[in-house]
Parts: structure tokens; C-alpha cells; sequence
């Protein structure tokens, strides 16, 4: 990589070729500002604001000026957000699809109010059992016993586990447990 020193700041070679367009674009886009707003501030037009904030050498040097700015990664984030909602707008006025309009003008309704709160149906179902109090009792009476069953059956299933694994600890190695 080449590297040139001018007035004591060492910068690259592609740094170098930075127009001053493209320096000024940079600088403005680091600082948050909509491409409406850099329009207005250095008189270019906008499709030509828009070239330049696509371009791969723009991009890059934002992102240094936001470091050597010691922003963090929320601000810069932040200070993109302007950028995505001028592509939308550009969507919803270039566009002639209504399906796009309408989801781009939703999505930046969403993104300026917040969502709206969003509602479930939900059906309510009745179950009802021909089953009496005392039925009902006897049933589960059943059904806790056979799950205390199903415990100790664990229960021992564990304790014979633990029992052969003690067996084979204590067993010397390469002799088998007697």
C-alpha cells in the first residue's frame, strides 16, 4: 500500500484521490445529515449526492471520520438511519407500483410514529365433561398412584445404577467385579 505524507498526515493513496466533492460529502454523511440537507448545504444535486454516498471511497472514509470522531457504533448507526429514509422516499416518489408505495410509506409511518399495536384474535372454546365430582376424584386418585409407581420405579432404576457404577470403581483394573 502506498502511502504519502502531506503536511504531516499520512493517508493512502485512494485517500488522496478524493475529490473535494467527495470529501465534503463524506464529512456532512458522517455527521448525520439527510441527503436533502447536503443538498441544500453544498448546492449539488441530488442524484449526484446519491452517487457520490453509494461510492465505495465515500463510504469508507465516513466511517473514519466517524472513528476519528470516536463515535459510537449506536451513533453511527444512528447518523445512517437518515440515508435509508431518503432511499425510501426516493422509492415512494420514483416508483409507480402501488403495492411498493404503499409498503414504503407504511414502513416509514412505522419507522417516524412507531408501529401501531397490533391485535390477535382468539377464540375461546367451552369443553364440558359428563363426568361427576365424585368420578372425577376417583380418576385422579388413579392416576396419582400410577405416577408414584412410575417414581419409585425411577427411583430404584437410579439406585441400581449407582450400586453397579460403585462396583465397577471399586473393581481392580482389568480384573472383573465378582
Amino acid at each position: 500500500m502506498v502511502i504519502l505524507r502531506r503536511r504531516g498526515l499520512s493517508t493512502t493513496l485512494g485517500e488522496a484521490c478524493l475529490t473535494h466533492l467527495e470529501k465534503a460529502t463524506a464529512v456532512l454523511v458522517a455527521q448525520g445529515m439527510s441527503d436533502q440537507q447536503i443538498h441544500e448545504a453544498i448546492c449539488v444535486d441530488l442524484p449526484k449526492i446519491e452517487e457520490l454516498r453509494a461510492s465505495e471511497r465515500v463510504t469508507d472514509t465516513v466511517l473514519r471520520i466517524q472513528v476519528a470522531l470516536s463515535m459510537s457504533p449506536e451513533q453511527r448507526i444512528a447518523n445512517s438511519v437518515n440515508a435509508a429514509i431518503d432511499a425510501k422516499i426516493r422509492l415512494l416518489n420514483e416508483t409507480e407500483d402501488e403495492k411498493i408505495k404503499n409498503a414504503v410509506s407504511t414502513d416509514i409511518m412505522d419507522r417516524h410514529f412507531g408501529k401501531p399495536a397490533q391485535t390477535i384474535n382468539t377464540t375461546s372454546m367451552s369443553i364440558t365433561a359428563n363426568v361427576s365430582g365424585s368420578e372425577l376424584d376417583t380418576r385422579m386418585s388413579a392416576l396419582m398412584e400410577k405416577l408414584k409407581a412410575l417414581e419409585d420405579k425411577r427411583k430404584r432404576i437410579e439406585e441400581s445404577r449407582a450400586a453397579s457404577t460403585l462396583v465397577l470403581a471399586s473393581s481392580p483394573v482389568g480384573q472383573p467385579a465378582s
